[in-house]
Formats: structure tokens, C-alpha cells, sequence
């Protein structure tokens, strides 16, 4: 990291207040004890010697109503590396400790300021790629997930909360009417998580972003759509073919969407060993995308190259991006879907026209459904695997209910799927789950 204006040391802890007093000395003379909550002081952090190391800006946030719901101090220095180090060994020589990466956090979730999956959720903000994927951590931080777990929790205790009525009285059988009532509380505790199932796939779409190559043969003018999307010139465009030899790697925001986008040589028959390389590289890419932009000279006619480039990419999502719409038109659509692309856009990257179109098209295709930022999102597969688990458990619950099964060992399974729910929000958890989670914060955080 580069110098800044301001750098900020920041302590948190029982004992925090009481490091910072001792190397800091305030213009106001006010003991930082006394120092209200939420209020900032000027003075001077000094050495042991009483010579002054930087002068400082000092904030308090008390808890429980901080970030960590711990006493929280924040020393705001000048930027330069020098003068963080000398504050930062003084508070390190006077009882302190170097944070964990991501240890602020888990303090909060520790001690009962946020949940688990909001403890996530500030990783996701931190790392969004794009407005929309911003937003929608921001809901998820908010409690939305979680609310929507406590909700399915709550109809699965209502649930045990009626087998156990039936098991204190075991001899009387679960009645007509109260079998039905638990099997529609838990059917319909299974559709909530399969609607939250649902959304995992574009929540990993907006945190990882999309691979996407441009493919196609020689001169058909993938660099020019890569500079259209991204509306300047990234990639160098001449007349003669095999230009491109290297990958050429950008990231857009398509409507909230992360697109990776890898520019690739054309692929053909290789003339030199430089090129030779870049088709190699073309065909990874090609092999490791999520989706195709397969480009084609709309003012030539289909070859050998572009039938065997589909062959290469029947799995995978594709695009047939006709390009140069604005000279006369040697390909139809109608040939297009011959050879097995259902997904045209007619574009010109030398006038951009159908630009736009293209990329409502990418969105269309990629996310499952239109994606809101006041939607419940499943952000990350741990959330998604215990929600998978705990339908698996009601399910099974389900077909010992029919079959008559003892209370008992329904009860065990409705308790299972709860279990599996409660991991979601850090009710239940162990230190190997919670390492994994937040070893991946930056320190500071």
C-alpha cells in the first residue's frame, strides 16, 4: 500500500482505553477515561522519553455499542509508513497485540453483535465488484438472510414443539388433523429453502463475477467488441488477421453483473510459434468460461474455423455475437441456429450499435432471475450446503410421517434440518468453521 493523508491504529478490547492513555498525552489535559463516547480529542502521542512521535486525532467508541461491542479506540495519524510504525510499536510495547485477519469482525459475532452471516457479509462488501453486488451485501448485513433462517427455524420448533406433545402423551397417536397440520409446516419450510436455494447461483455470479471469452476466427473483430464493451481502447485493432496474441483480461459491470472478459487469439492454423501459443491460450480460456461470446464477420460466410469452434462449445453458454451489422449481411440468423447457437445479437463494434442489446442478452442468460438489491441472497456455498442439508433432513421427515414412523425418530431429523439452519447464522459452530470464515478478512477488519 501507498503513503495516505490519514492512517488510522486501531485497538479494540477491555484493556484498550488504558493502552492509549498511556502514550497519549491530550491538548485538553482530560484524562482519555474520561473522554465521552463517540467524541474525538487532538494531542500527541509520545515515547517513554516524552518526546513527541505524531501528532494525532484519538476517537472512543465504548461498548457495547461499537463495532466489536468491545471498547474500541482509534488513533488517526499522519499517513506516512514511519509514523504508523512508531505508533503502532508504542501500543504493541504497551500491552497490545497485532490483529488476526478478520478478528474485529469475529468479535463482533463473538460477542453477540452480529450473526455469522452477517459476519460474511462485511467480506462481501469489502469485496464487491459492482453496485448491485454492493447492495445486496449490504441487505444481507442488514439480517435479511438471517431473518428469513430465523423464520424457518421458528415453523421447524413448531413443529417439534407438536411431536413432542405427541411423544409426553405417547399413547395417543398423532390425529388426522394434526398430521396434516405438521406436514404442510414442514412442506412449506422446505419450499423457503428451496426459494433460498434458488438464489445461490446469482449470488456467486455477483461475488466471483463470469468468465467470458470472446472467440472466433482471425479478423472477425473480437478485439473491437472487447473496446466497444468496454467503451475505450484496450486491445489493438489492424486490418491484418492474428494480431491478438496474448490473453487480454478486463473486468465490466454489465447491469450489476462482474464480466470477466478474455479477449483470444483467432483461432486457425497457426503460421509462427508465437501465434501457435496464443491459439493454445485461446483454447483454455475457451475451456475455463463460464460463457461464450463467439464473434462472427457477419459481411463473410460461415467456415470450417466457426463449425468447429461450436463443436468446442456445445456445454457452454453461448452468444453468437453477429458483428459488423453495419455492412451488408453475408450470415442470417436462420444460419446461425443450424449449427446449434440459439442466442444472436446483431452488433457493430465500429459504431457500437447492438451494444447494448448484448449485454441485456449476457444478463438474461446468466442469472437465473432478475436480481434485486432488497433480495434475500445465499452469498457463499457454506450457507448454501446447510440449507441443501436441512432440506434433505425435513424431507426425510416427511417420508417417516407417511409411513407412520415413531414421533421420535421424525422429531430427530426436524431437529437435524434445524441444526443445519442454525449453522447458517453461527447458532451453532465450531473453531475450525469460524478460522476458515474469517482467516479470509484483511487484517483491520
Amino acid at each position: 500500500a501507498g503513503q495516505a493523508a490519514i492512517g488510522i491504529v486501531k485497538l479494540s478490547g477491555p484493556s484498550a482505553v488504558e493502552i492509549v492513555s498511556r502514550i497519549y498525552k491530550p491538548t485538553n489535559k482530560k484524562s482519555l477515561h474520561k473522554q465521552a463516547s463517540f467524541s474525538i480529542s487532538h494531542g500527541f502521542v509520545i515515547d517513554k522519553k516524552r518526546n513527541v512521535i505524531d501528532e494525532v486525532l484519538v476517537s472512543i467508541m465504548r461498548g457495547p455499542k461499537s463495532y466489536t461491542a468491545e471498547d474500541v479506540v482509534e488513533i488517526n495519524c499522519h499517513g506516512g509508513a514511519i509514523a504508523l510504525q512508531s505508533v503502532l510499536g508504542l501500543i504493541l510495547e504497551n500491552g497490545a497485540r497485532l490483529a488476526d485477519p478478520g478478528e474485529f469482525t469475529k468479535r463482533a459475532y463473538l460477542n453477540g453483535r452480529i450473526d455469522l452471516a452477517q459476519a460474511e457479509a462485511v467480506a462481501d462488501i469489502v469485496n464487491a465488484k459492482t453496485k448491485l453486488a454492493l447492495k445486496t451485501a449490504q441487505g444481507q448485513l442488514s439480517g435479511k438472510l438471517s431473518d428469513s433462517v430465523k423464520d424457518i427455524r421458528r415453523n421447524l420448533i413448531e413443529v417439534l414443539t407438536q411431536l413432542q406433545a405427541s411423544i409426553d402423551f405417547s399413547d395417543e397417536d398423532i390425529q388426522t388433523e394434526g398430521y396434516a397440520l405438521l406436514t404442510q409446516k414442514i412442506d412449506k419450510a422446505i419450499k423457503q429453502c428451496n426459494k433460498l436455494l434458488e438464489t445461490f447461483k446469482d449470488g456467486q455470479l455477483l461475488k466471483q463475477g463470469i468468465k467470458t471469452a470472446i472467440v472466433g476466427g482471425p479478423n472477425v473483430g473480437k478485439s473491437s467488441l472487447l473496446n466497444a464493451l468496454l467503451n475505450r481502447e484496450r486491445a489493438i485493432v489492424t486490418k491484418a488477421a492474428g494480431t491478438t496474441r496474448d490473453l487480454i483480461e478486463e473486468v465490466i459491470n454489465v447491469k450489476g453483473l462482474p464480466l470477466l472478459l478474455q479477449d483470444t487469439a483467432g483461432i486457425r492454423k497457426a503460421f509462427n510459434e508465437a501465434e501457435k501459443k496464443g491459439i493454445k491460450l485461446s483454447q483454455k480460456a475457451l475451456s475455463d468460461a463460464d460463457l461464450v461470446l463467439m464473434v462472427f464477420d457477419i459481411s463473410s460466410g460461415l467456415g470450417s474455423i466457426e463449425n468447429q469452434l461450436v463443436m468446442d462449445i456445445k456445454d457452454k453458454k453461448t452468444i453468437a455475437v453477429l458483428n459488423k451489422c453495419d455492412l451488408k449481411a453475408m450470415i442470417k440468423v436462420a444460419d446461425i441456429k443450424k449449427i446449434g447457437i440459439d442466442n444472436i445479437v446483431k452488433v457493430s463494434a465500429l459504431t457500437v450499435e447492438g451494444i447494448e442489446d448484448l449485454k441485456q442478452k449476457i444478463t438474461d442468460i446468466c442469472f437465473e432471475h432478475h436480481v434485486e438489491p432488497k433480495e434475500v441472497i445465499v452469498g457463499n456455498l457454506r450457507q448454501a450446503k446447510a440449507i441443501e442439508e436441512g432440506v434433505k433432513r425435513m424431507g426425510k421427515a416427511l417420508s417417516l410421517l407417511k409411513e407412520k414412523e415413531s414421533e421420535e425418530i421424525v422429531a430427530l431429523e426436524i431437529e437435524g434440518a434445524s441444526e443445519s439452519l442454525a449453522r447458517i447464522i453461527g447458532e451453532i459452530s465450531n473453531e475450525d468453521i469460524l478460522n476458515s470464515i474469517f482467516s479470509t478478512f484483511c487484517i483491520g477488519k
